[in-house]
C-alpha cells in the first residue's frame, strides 16, 4: 500500500534501555516519506555519511537520494543470501522450541537442518534448496508473487491495501469463482480418486463460462 505505517519497539534491561523505530512505507511513497523524515527531524552531523546494509532492489534503486536526502550510504547485500542468514540466525539464537506456529499449534525446529528448502515470497517467488550456511542453490521459482496478488486485487475489487484485502478475503467464498475437483469428478469420481470434492482444480475456471453477471466483490464494513 501507499500509507505510512510507523512502528515503535521498545525493550529494558537492568543496564540500558532502547527504542528502536521503524517506518514502513510502499515502493512508490518511499521517496516522498524519506524527505518528510528528513524535514521533521533534526538529524545531527548530516555531513557525515553514514552506512546502512540494505538487501533488495531499493539498495541500488534508491542509493543515490538516500545519500543525498539522509547522507546515508546503502551498502548492498545479496537478498537470498540475507534470507539464508537470517533463518539460520533464528535457529542458532531464536525459540529452540519453535520454527514456526500456525493455527495455534508450534513446530520445533528439526534435529537435521540440512538440506532444506527454502520459500521466499516477495513481489515474486524463489525457491532455494539449502545445503549449508554458504552452500544454497536457487532451484526455481515465479514471477507469480505479492505484487501479483496486490495487483490482481486492484484490478478487481478497487483496493490496494493488504491488510484491507485480507478483511475481504476473509468474507468472500472462493467456490463462487474457482472450480473443484467435486464440480469435475461429481462426489462419486472424488470418492473413487480418493480425493476431497472441495479440493482446487482450477482457479477463476467459473468466471471462464459465466452467464449474466459476474459475482460482486464483498464490501468493505
Amino acid at each position: 500500500g501507499r500509507s505510512v505505517r510507523d512502528h515503535l519497539f521498545h525493550t529494558e534491561s537492568s543496564h540500558a534501555t532502547l527504542q528502536l523505530r521503524f517506518v514502513s512505507v510502499g515502493t512508490a511513497g518511499l521517496e516522498q516519506a524519506v524527505r518528510k523524515l528528513r524535514s521533521q527531524f533534526a538529524l545531527e552531523d548530516m555531513r557525515q555519511v553514514r552506512e546502512i546494509v540494505t538487501a533488495g532492489g531499493g539498495g541500488h534503486k534508491f542509493a543515490a537520494m538516500f545519500r543525498e536526502v539522509l547522507r546515508v550510504q546503502l551498502v548492498p547485500f545479496k537478498e537470498l543470501q540475507a534470507v539464508v542468514d537470517g533463518l539460520l540466525f533464528l535457529s542458532q539464537f531464536g525459540p529452540e522450541d519453535e520454527l514456526y506456529c500456525q493455527d495455534d499449534a508450534c513446530y520445533a525446529w528439526p534435529e537435521t537442518l540440512f538440506p532444506f528448502v527454502l520459500v521466499n515470497m516477495g513481489s515474486g517467488v524463489s525457491v532455494l534448496r539449502v545445503d549449508g550456511p554458504q552452500h544454497f542453490t536457487r532451484i526455481g521459482g515465479t514471477s507469480v508473487g505479492g505484487a501479483t496478488f496486490l495487483g490482481l486485487s486492484r484490478a478487481l475489487t478497487g483496493v490496494g491495501d493488504f491488510r484491507e484485502l485480507m478483511r475481504l478475503a476473509a468474507r468472500g467464498d472462493a467456490s463462487a469463482i474457482d472450480k473443484s475437483v467435486g464440480d469435475i469428478y461429481g462426489a462419486a469420481g472424488c470418492t473413487d480418486l480418493g480425493m476431497p470434492h472441495d479440493l482446487t482444480a482450477a482457479s477463476f475456471a467459473k468466471l471462464s463460462g459465466a452467464d449474466g453477471e459476474l459475482p460482486a466483490p464483498a464490501s468493505a464494513p
